[in-house]
């Protein structure tokens, strides 16, 4: 099922890393996505991320729009004008359209993820084995604030525990090293969603042991009837 949901495939050496047959012929679901996408791909690859200074993803587009959009500054209106004003007349530029869509903001689901069993058992707080990172929770509600690159590394972690024993002199002993981290803030968010788990738990057990008792004294009071 997630290789045929797959659309953006290629290792990191790869820049292209969407391939489209045929832009007559869309897949209805990618018909769909790319519909989704046109509503949103401005604000995100234009005025959130300038998705075309970035060198790496200006080398994926054809030579013939490289050569006419090289302001910087323009860039992204530069390639996106070009494309709206040939895309009609060249096949390879009407295909492109929904190529750029589509890896830019297509969900890039990675297979490995789904059916690896190392990569299944992942918990809160481990430890990524190529970069370092720290496994951490964060607010679904503030999903748009979260930045991957902002969240503490095993070498970070470990500094952050020598400076403030170094600052602080015999007073560590008083914290523990947790507290002395950035990884603090993320262990309390953790330590508030498992609360209200416990909390909802308690709750259903209540409410579960009310309703039998309810259902204990009808019961009684029907076979007193008889």
């Amino acid at each position: 099922m997630i290789e045929y949901l797959s659309v953006i495939k290629g290792g990191e050496n790869q820049a292209k890393k969407v391939k489209v047959p045929n832009a007559d012929h869309i897949h209805p679901m990618l018909s769909r996505s790319l519909n989704f996408i046109e509503e949103v791909f401005d604000d995100i690859c234009n005025t959130d991320q300038d998705v075309f200074n970035d060198e790496k993803n200006f080398s994926i587009l054809p030579e013939e729009i490289k050569q006419v959009c090289r302001n910087p500054t323009t860039r992204f209106q530069d390639v996106m004008g070009y494309i709206e004003q040939n895309k009609s007349k060249k096949k390879s530029i009407k295909q492109l359209y929904p190529e750029l869509l589509l890896q830019f903001c297509y969900p890039r689901l990675d297979v490995n993820v789904s059916n690896a069993l190392n990569h299944l058992l992942k918990s809160p707080f481990c430890i990524h084995p190529k970069t370092g990172q720290v496994c951490v929770p964060f607010d679904p509600k503030r999903v748009a604030d979260f930045r991957t690159l902002d969240v503490p590394n095993l070498s970070q972690v470990f500094d952050e525990i020598g400076q403030y024993d170094k600052s602080n002199g015999n007073e560590n002993e008083q914290k523990i090293d947790l507290d002395k981290t950035s990884l603090q803030k993320f262990v309390k968010l953790f330590k508030a969603f498992v609360d209200k788990l416990q909390v909802d738990k308690s709750d259903k057990l209540f409410n579960q042991e009310k309703e039998n008792r309810v259902s204990a004294k009808k019961e009684t009071s029907s076979k007193e009837l008889f």
